[in-house]
């Protein structure tokens, strides 16, 4: 099976008031952590949606969203259109650097027999969120901020809901009190 990832890194951090992205924590960029999670499962391909000129590097191939702040819809949506011949896809937040070791390949363990794969924490959605290529249609058709929730929620696709022991699925950088565990 194929299985690709979309990191969406083409946020404004207006909470942040700074670029989240490149924010010291333990010595490494926020977004470096996540790189570091990716690099521990093999994938077809990774792409990263950016805003135009972001300077993102690392092994995957950028996708700049001139839309960005149309919301993360529209990132997402074009993240997917941008991906090869892919049997499924993650969807990788780049400002989630606590995400656990294993949590990829924990997940695509679990996708045979359904359509989209969410971690869980003490009952609360989380990500990276794995999405069978049958979800491709409708993830292209998004738009402003909805993301793919949408799906999750809808009651259109066999959704496995995967229970995780760390909280790392559900953490998020939107301010700096957020760097601090």
């Amino acid at each position: 099976m194929k299985v690709s990832a979309v990191v969406l890194a083409a946020g404004s951090a207006r909470r942040f008031g700074s670029d989240k992205l490149m924010a010291d924590l333990n010595g490494r960029p926020v977004v470096q952590h996540v790189l570091d999670a990716l690099s521990g499962f093999t994938f077809h391909e990774i792409l990263a949606v950016v805003r135009p000129g972001y300077p993102l590097a690392g092994p995957m191939r950028l996708v700049e969203n001139r839309h960005a702040d149309d919301g993360m819809g529209s990132s997402l949506a074009l993240g997917v259109s941008g991906l090869k011949s892919t049997d499924a896809a993650f969807v990788v937040l780049a400002d989630m650097p606590f995400l656990p070791e294993g949590i990829f390949l924990q997940l695509v363990q679990h996708l045979p027999g359904h359509d989209i794969v969410v971690p869980r924490h003490n009952g609360q959605f989380g990500h990276p969120v794995l999405f069978s290529s049958v979800c491709f249609p409708r993830l292209l058709r998004l738009e402003g901020d909805r993301g793919g929730r949408a799906l999750i929620v809808s009651g259109d696709y066999s959704v496995n809901f995967v229970d995780s022991d760390s909280d790392g699925v559900l953490r998020d950088v939107d301010r700096p009190g957020d760097l601090r565990r």
